[in-house]
């Protein structure tokens, strides 16, 4: 614990207090993304819909998607959370308030239009099914309102970013896109899920246009 103290005050000593400031504001957004992602597993788990064993057992669901095999959970907790993060903790600095205010009106747009089509779901989901929502539906919509548009502040709003960054962020999306549709487990093909989504054009269709427009913003960015 010592040491760790002292290799906190060197690490504070050697850091500007703007820097600080940013390195501060990075870790309170990774602390809230992560607090969001626990908070959609624990609303799956009282809607009965955190394992596959919930959601057959006592949901009665034989066929879905329940939230611990949602990839794109597993990508938002390891992936999208601690990007964000860094993105914040490095660029803050340079993003106005009319830029933050533009960028998360636009990402609330986006988000919601989003979950507004994953209403429409072939197979139950532990964020929607009937129709509507669920709460852990509602809570990824705020999570994702908050990733793009630092996603978009990143991409369009800063400057003096390395191609390293930019294509190392670049990666990190298009891998979380792919998994996030459901890739991984229509591979894995477990008894409860019937979908085949790398089979399936439309989402395919969807991962192409994401990639598309990930290209756009890796291009635009390194090219100001």
């Amino acid at each position: 614990m010592t040491i760790l103290v002292i290799y906190f005050l060197k690490w504070y000593l050697n850091t500007s207090r703007k820097d600080f400031q940013m390195n501060s504001f990075g870790v309170i957004f990774l602390v809230i993304l992560e607090a969001l992602v626990l908070l959609g597993g624990y609303l799956a788990y009282r809607d009965d819909f955190l394992t596959a064993r919930q959601m057959v057992n006592n949901k009665g669901f034989k066929d879905g998607l329940p939230f611990l095999a949602h990839a794109g959970m597993w990508g938002d907790f390891f992936l999208v959370s601690p990007l964000i993060a860094v993105i914040i903790s490095k660029f803050a600095g340079q993003w106005s308030y009319i830029m933050i205010g533009s960028c998360f009106v636009v990402a609330y747009i986006i988000s919601a239009t989003m979950h507004k089509l994953y209403v429409t779901a072939k197979i139950p989901e532990s964020h929607t099914y009937g129709g509507r929502l669920t709460g852990t539906g509602k809570v990824h919509l705020v999570y994702m309102a908050i990733a793009i548009a630092i996603l978009l502040l990143f991409f369009f709003c800063t400057k003096e970013v390395s191609k390293v960054m930019a294509l190392s962020t670049s990666i990190i999306l298009a891998v979380h896109i792919a998994i996030g549709n459901h890739v991984l487990v229509g591979l894995f093909k477990p008894s409860w899920f019937s979908r085949f989504p790398h089979k399936e054009k439309s989402t395919m269709i969807s991962i192409g246009i994401s990639w598309v427009l990930i290209v756009v913003g890796y291009l635009f960015l390194v090219n100001k």
